[in-house]
């Protein structure tokens, strides 16, 4: 390394740093999603082009879903007001899964516009 030491140092840590995954990513609070199965506890990662979903199933397997912004045709985002409450968003989108089928996701979340960022 050319530089001082400690410059040295910072620069190996950030290159390191950027081959974690999920580095850089706007991570949202709990949410709640219905994919694969409606009202799936959900941790929404959203970056590098990509909502990344580690969905806890019924069954109480993990399952992780990486929906590719490319394959999406639509975004709807809608707020939604149940009785007595708290006020919540609602984040779908039209996907296009790996059987050229269209299907739309939903994510419940407090947090939708950290996904427009």
């Amino acid at each position: 390394c050319d530089e001082d030491e400690e410059s040295c140092v910072f620069r190996i840590f950030l290159e390191l740093m950027e081959e974690v995954k999920f580095y850089g990513y706007q991570h949202f609070e709990a949410c709640i999603c219905d994919y694969p199965e409606p009202n799936c506890p959900t941790s929404v990662r959203v970056g590098n082009n990509e909502i990344n979903c580690c969905i806890q199933l019924p069954s109480n397997h993990i399952k992780e879903a990486s929906f590719k912004v490319n394959r999406i045709r639509c975004w709807r985002i809608s707020v939604q007001v149940p009785l007595q409450e708290e006020i919540g968003l609602k984040l779908s989108f039209e996907y296009q899964d790996s059987h050229d089928l269209w299907q739309w996701v939903t994510i419940y979340t407090q947090q939708v516009g950290a996904a427009l960022r």
